[in-house]
């Protein structure tokens, strides 16, 4: 085959995968804020808005926990945070909350449904196959972390110590157990916003790469 024919060809086949289906990182196509934490995904584009919600939450620092999209239920694990002490956490959002956290031992948890935006008496079933609009929220829960019995040495911390108590034990409340404390609308806002903002930013790699609107 000529060289000059064997060029096209290949850049032809190279843009065929563009072609033949959506990006996998596109966010929901269409998806508008209903309030600050809920957001209605419409038909069609729950695939997207499952996936980049659970992509926004690694970005944000969380750990997942359960991923479920046929009941279309994410839960993080609790995200540890200090405040000041560790600015690379990003899970406040007023200097308030950050003295909270560095005074005290917090965690957040994460937790997003979906679920029919219109009411209905039967249950959907598998949200994969549900063909209506979907409201997606955001819920964020501070848990304040209580260590039982510890014995903090005034000279050094490390000489400090803590006291088994049995009762404490047999309930799970040692060496430590979380109380929750309050929610933050504030982060399940901004993680809301980002994860029907990305789409925003796929759009803009596709403007970015002409290969990609075929």
């Amino acid at each position: 085959m000529p060289r000059t024919l064997l060029l096209p060809l290949l850049a032809a086949l190279l843009v065929l995968p563009a072609c033949a289906g959506p990006r996998a990182d596109r966010a929901p196509v269409g998806a508008m804020l209903e309030d600050s934490t809920t957001a209605r995904i419409p038909a069609g584009q729950y695939a997207a808005a499952f996936d980049c919600a659970r992509r926004e939450l690694r970005d944000a620092g969380f750990t997942l926990e359960r991923v479920d999209a046929w009941s279309g239920v994410i839960t993080t694990r609790p995200g540890t945070s200090a405040g000041f002490m560790t600015p690379w956490s990003g899970h406040q959002s007023t200097v308030a909350q950050e003295l909270g956290d560095f005074a005290h031992r917090h965690q957040r948890i994460v937790r997003i449904t979906f679920e029919p935006a219109e009411p209905r008496d039967a249950d959907p079933g598998d949200l994969r196959a549900f063909d209506a609009d979907l409201l997606m929220r955001t819920r964020v829960v501070v848990e304040r972390v209580h260590v039982p019995h510890w014995r903090i040495d005034r000279s050094t911390i490390r000489h400090s110590s803590y006291a088994t108590d049995p009762a404490l034990v047999a309930r799970g409340m040692q060496p430590s157990y979380a109380v929750p404390r309050e929610e933050d609308p504030l982060l399940a806002a901004r993680l809301t916003r980002r994860i029907i903002a990305s789409d925003d930013r796929a759009h803009a790699e596709t403007r970015a790469d002409p290969s990609a609107s075929h």
